[in-house]
């Protein structure tokens, strides 16, 4: 799941360590001193970017989905999943169950098919 929870946290600490760094540094080197509210604002605007960048999907949580509006990062919706499962024919009848894939296009592909029975 590449969510908030996930994705976007790992590059969260970098970017606040990041800007945590150059802070010290404008101090050290430059004598400059910034608001910590500041050094909050500069590590939100990059975190925006890096969420624009990487477009997290966002399954469930409201709070990972309001964090990424505040980023103003656009979300990928997460299509829903749908369980599908065999049924066995009804007696004497036959069902042909068929697949196929393919590695690139054109590329190498296969495909295979079967027929089942009421017994599989």
């Amino acid at each position: 799941r590449n969510s908030v929870g996930n994705g976007l946290n790992k590059g969260a600490s970098a970017i606040v360590y990041w800007e945590l760094w150059k802070e010290r540094c404008r101090r050290i080197y430059e004598g400059l001193r910034i608001t910590p509210n500041m050094v909050i604002q500069k590590a939100k605007k990059w975190l925006g970017h890096y969420a624009r960048i990487i477009k997290p999907k966002v399954k469930g949580s409201l709070q990972e989905q309001v964090t990424l509006r505040c980023l103003n990062a656009s979300i990928k919706p997460v299509l829903m999943e749908k369980w599908v499962r065999w049924d066995l024919p009804n007696d004497g009848e036959l069902k042909l169950n068929v697949d196929g894939a393919c590695k690139g296009n054109p590329g190498i592909s296969g495909g295979g098919m079967v027929f089942r029975n009421q017994w599989g």
